[in-house]
């Protein structure tokens, strides 16, 4: 049966002309061009066939002989702080049914989980681990996680590592992504006054580059702590039996946000990974995996390149990058084109991998959600079922673009 869906009136032209509504049509032939433009069904009495470019609707056809090339390590969600006292806020009867439905068998079965480094936008207010100003050999380091133990995040996560063991005898593949780094590490902006020495708080990002100092190997005291602290953290958590398979630079790394950021360009994150981050963690945890970008796929493809061919300190940085990090997002704020752009440079990231020689390098979708302002939360539920089947295209068209996982936020 094929079900006619009202959403050409979201796409009307606004100049007033007399052209028809047009909808944002998936190609099912063109994997790395898979977005276009097609008229709208105006009737359901007309007779269209599917898959020639003019039904909204696809038939989607399984050929179990044929396996992806790639392995697909699962999908998860990210272990944030607005998450655990949410958790915590249900009866123990409901945390267990939630850890089943999540990480179960009968569930979900989530294999992998994301946690934020310090604070994020779904914290309650910013914090870190040592906010003493220029403690570069980081003595005040708070090993014991304090805020995260309070807060519940480290036993949210346990109890879903037990429940995913016990129903999967298999270890939940977990990764950690840094938000901003203290204060003291961060270059003012343009929220401080004119004479400050260095940001007033963790919010926000001096671009084009947040770190205060250089990022190459001299005069980079601040790189070099912000590094350190990386793998203070990573040991701190390995202490509350939490290990990390991997850990990505910097979580959108082109946002100047109002919440917790830090910006980078790709030749800054370059040399960043190249001289500090990349030698601290091959010494101190050499089998954890640094995944570069870890934003929007507009320019996943470009950032990688850079990271990963031999130019100036490229060379350096790919022996420390084993794979890369992407969100969904796209479009503006307005986020009407999540999902529905960027796909082609995943493929064109996958290809640049195999003329790198680095077929065994991970791709993944580290974060996706639907933001209050996609007005899916207003009740109308041609926008929300069709923002529903844009999640489902873009995780079914990433795995097809050689991605690896797919995690939510939240």
């Amino acid at each position: 049966e094929i079900v006619y869906r009202p959403f050409c009136e979201y796409y009307t032209t606004s100049s007033g002309t007399k052209a028809p509504p047009r909808i944002l049509q998936t190609s099912m032939y063109e994997p790395s061009q898979p977005w276009s433009y097609t008229a709208c069904i105006k009737a359901p009495d007309q007779v269209v066939e599917l898959n020639v470019g003019r039904a909204p609707d696809a038939i989607l056809q399984t050929n179990f002989s044929i396996s992806l090339p790639h392995e697909i390590m699962g999908f998860g969600g990210a272990f944030t702080e607005a998450a655990a006292l949410n958790f915590h806020q249900l009866s123990d009867n409901g945390q267990k049914v939630v850890l089943e439905l999540l990480f179960g068998r009968t569930g979900l079965g989530y294999a992998m989980g994301r946690v934020p480094i310090n604070s994020c936008d779904f914290s309650i207010k910013s914090y870190n681990f040592d906010d003493v100003e220029d403690d570069f050999d980081l003595k005040h380091f708070d090993t014991s996680l304090h805020h995260d133990v309070q807060n519940g995040m480290i036993d949210f996560i346990t109890r879903a590592q037990e429940a995913y063991a016990d129903a999967w005898d298999h270890s939940l593949n977990i990764f950690a992504s840094p938000w901003s780094p203290p204060a003291w590490m961060k270059r003012p902006t343009d929220q401080d006054s004119s004479n400050a020495i260095h940001a007033s708080k963790m919010t926000y990002s001096h671009e084009p580059n947040c770190l205060r100092g250089e990022l190459g190997p001299e005069n980079s005291k601040y790189a070099r702590a912000w590094a350190k602290y990386f793998s203070k953290y990573i040991q701190a958590y390995k202490d509350h039996n939490v290990s990390f398979f991997a850990v990505s630079v910097q979580n959108e790394p082109e946002f100047n946000a109002p919440w917790e950021a830090c910006a980078f360009t790709a030749v800054d994150m370059t040399d960043f990974v190249a001289y500090h981050l990349g030698p601290v963690l091959k010494q101190n945890h050499p089998n954890l995996t640094v995944l570069g970008f870890d934003h929007n796929t507009d320019h996943v493809d470009l950032w990688m390149n850079t990271m990963l061919n031999a130019t100036k300190s490229s060379h350096i940085a790919a022996q420390y990058v084993g794979g890369t990090a992407f969100h969904w997002y796209a479009g503006g704020m307005d986020r009407l084109l999540d999902g529905a752009v960027g796909i082609s440079n995943l493929h064109r990231l996958r290809e640049n991998l195999q003329k790198l020689g680095l077929e065994d390098h991970l791709v993944l979708g580290s974060e996706a959600c639907h933001c209050p302002t996609t007005g899916y939360a207003g009740g109308d539920i041609a926008i929300y079922w069709s923002r529903a089947e844009r999640y489902a295209h873009a995780i079914l068209a990433d795995m097809a673009a050689g991605v690896q996982g797919w995690l939510e936020w939240n």
